[in-house]
């Protein structure tokens, strides 16, 4: 068995790439930071095949879109509510920056927009904490969300 081990160069080179973004590049990345740590942890319930992963993951799969991601890792066991909840409207979020161009008034979409800006502040995770602005709420709630993934692909892999 692979041994899981925590690169921080990545995830620091992750973390400047992010800050370096525009928020619709920001908002994108994260979002795709996170499918893909969930695919991570969905596939700790495998069997071993990675044959079957592409078909599975890639494609018209069934587990090929984040929402199918989602739903399955809450069916799983993999995600409690809130995380279900919070990864839904990340999508959401996600899908406002991907499939609009300009929002409010003909400007460009941002963070600042009143939909991001209140499914950002709608996000729980870290609901304890004050952010400075939507984008901080946003990215700081991803965090926390992708710690616990991380963590179960880590405590899957350590076993």
């Amino acid at each position: 068995m692979k041994k899981y081990v925590f690169d921080i160069k990545r995830e620091t080179n992750f973390i400047k790439e992010i800050n370096e973004q525009s928020d619709r590049g920001a908002a994108l990345i994260v979002a795709t930071w996170l499918d893909e740590e969930l695919r991570a942890a969905i596939k700790t319930k495998f069997v071993n095949s990675d044959s079957n992963e592409k078909k599975v993951f890639e494609g018209n799969g069934p587990l090929s879109t984040f929402s199918s991601k989602i739903e399955i890792g809450y069916s799983l066991g993999l995600l409690s509510k809130q995380a279900y909840s919070d990864l839904t409207i990340i999508r959401k979020i996600r899908n406002d920056f991907a499939h609009s161009i300009l929002g409010e008034n003909s400007e460009a979409v941002s963070f600042k927009s009143k939909h991001i800006r209140d499914r950002c502040y709608s996000l729980k995770r870290v609901e304890d904490e004050e952010f400075d602005s939507p984008r901080h709420s946003f990215l700081r709630n991803c965090a926390a969300i992708w710690a616990d993934i991380n963590f179960i692909v880590w405590a899957e892999k350590a076993t």
